[in-house]
This record gives structure tokens, C-alpha cells and sequence, in this order.
């Protein structure tokens, strides 16, 4: 049972962040759209085909693939909440800052002296 509940809140996160995309528009919101395309894909739609086949492992049950792979048994239940729960958080984290809401991330914080250092450690820009 509590199975259909963690896949019914992973369904309502993700009708939700699509509706938040049709709401405020494709253009405006192209990167997070993308990025809950591919997270809609590998974080839900995988899972949910690989749950309804019962599939144990990635590889499959069958012939030669018997066997191979991590057992993904456990990942059903405790990993498809926490996934949720990590798409829930994207989901407020983007909304909340993309709309202007009272929100301050702290990188914001940082990069608001018009220096960028960059997200990676392979670009250092800086406009000064």
C-alpha cells in the first residue's frame, strides 16, 4: 500500500512542476523545463516501467541477464520517496527563486559583487 502512496506523490510533483512550466511559459523557463524533461524520464518514468515489469535488476531477469546488476528491489519503496522528496525540493527551490519570491539563496549572496568564479572548477570568469 504504502507503495501507491509514494508513486501517487512523485505523480503530483511532477504534474506540478509541468503545470508551473504551462502556467508561467515554455520560453521564460526552457532550462527547468529540461531539466524536469530529463528528470521525468530517469527519476519517474524508468522506475514506474521497471516496477510495473518487476524487474530486479536494470539489466533484466531473463536468459542471459539473470543476475546481472545491482538487485534495485529497494529502491522502489525508500528510493522513489527520497527522489520525490529531491524533486519536490528542485521544484520549490526553482519556483521560489524564478518568481521572485522573498527567497536569498546563498549564491546569490556570493555572486552579487558582479565576480562570477563559476559553478565548476574548470571556468573562472569575471567582469572586472
Amino acid at each position: 500500500m504504502t507503495i501507491y502512496l509514494i508513486i501517487l506523490f512523485n505523480l503530483i510533483v511532477y504534474v506540478a512542476g509541468w503545470v508551473f512550466v504551462l502556467l508561467n511559459g515554455l520560453r521564460k523557463h526552457v532550462v527547468f523545463a529540461f531539466s524536469w524533461f530529463i528528470f521525468s524520464i530517469y527519476y519517474l518514468l524508468t522506475p514506474l516501467y521497471f516496477y510495473s515489469k518487476g524487474r530486479a535488476t536494470i539489466w533484466g531477469d531473463q536468459g542471459a541477464f539473470l543476475g546481472v546488476g545491482e538487485n534495485i528491489l529497494e529502491y522502489y519503496d525508500e528510493g522513489f520517496l527520497y527522489f520525490g522528496f529531491a524533486s519536490l525540493s528542485f521544484l520549490l527551490g526553482y519556483f521560489l527563486y524564478a518568481t521572485g519570491n522573498s527567497f536569498n539563496p546563498v549564491l546569490i549572496l556570493i555572486f552579487q559583487s558582479h565576480s562570477c568564479i563559476g559553478f565548476s572548477g574548470f571556468s573562472f570568469l569575471s567582469d572586472a
